[in-house]
């Protein structure tokens, strides 16, 4: 647990990992249900979500929860969600989309995506020996001079991760941000396309 991370890491398998889209919840969700509907054939099941977040959070649940933060942005938690999904609105609609992944001890990763277009920067725990990766225009408000550390785990730290997201105006560890409407959805299970497509476009990418 880290003084960093939202409601003090009480519900790490939500918080530890989080997207962020530049779009309205309404858009996000039309988003995933169009793209259903074209490749498997199936809605997206939206329902409201009154309770605070942390209540939701504390109750658990399996389905992809969409939460309204501070415009323009809308927050996507996910059990143990990976970057594939929140990298398709991106590829997809040209949805701007963020990933945040902060695992303490395991992995460090700040990644943008945009249409044709990503910046990724990550540090991470791999055998017994922490390593480093970069790819992409970096942004004005990033601490490339880090970069250059000794240790490898040094290169990228919690505070800086949060520096970036707020450079973006994130404030992924602060409840207020999330203030807005809260939505989830589910669909019959994650569709053969939406694995076939995640896994191409990162051979791609070389992510």
């Amino acid at each position: 647990m880290t003084d960093l991370e939202l409601f003090d890491g009480r519900y790490p398998r939500y918080t530890r990992q989080i997207g962020f889209f530049e779009a309205s919840v309404e858009d996000v969700l039309a988003f995933f249900d169009a793209w259903w509907m074209r490749t498997d054939k199936v809605h997206a099941v939206p329902r409201a979500r009154p309770e605070s977040l942390e209540s939701i959070l504390a109750g658990g649940f399996s389905d992809w929860l969409l939460v309204r933060g501070d415009p323009p942005w809308t927050a996507m938690f996910v059990p143990e969600l990976e970057g594939g999904p929140v990298r398709l609105a991106a590829w997809e609609a040209g949805i701007r989309s963020v990933y945040i992944r902060d695992r303490p001890g395991e992995m460090l990763e700040f990644t943008v995506t945009e249409r044709d277009s990503q910046r990724s920067v990550m540090a991470y725990e791999d055998g017994g020996s922490w390593a480093f990766h970069e790819d992409g225009q970096p942004f004005a408000f990033e601490e490339v001079e880090q970069y250059r550390a000794r240790r490898k785990r040094d290169r990228l730290t919690s505070r800086m991760v949060h520096a970036y997201a707020a450079g973006l105006g994130i404030r992924f560890a602060d409840p207020t941000f999330y203030g807005g409407e809260r939505v989830s959805f589910k669909h019959e299970g994650i569709g053969s396309a939406l694995k076939r497509i995640i896994a191409q476009r990162l051979a791609r990418s070389g992510n």
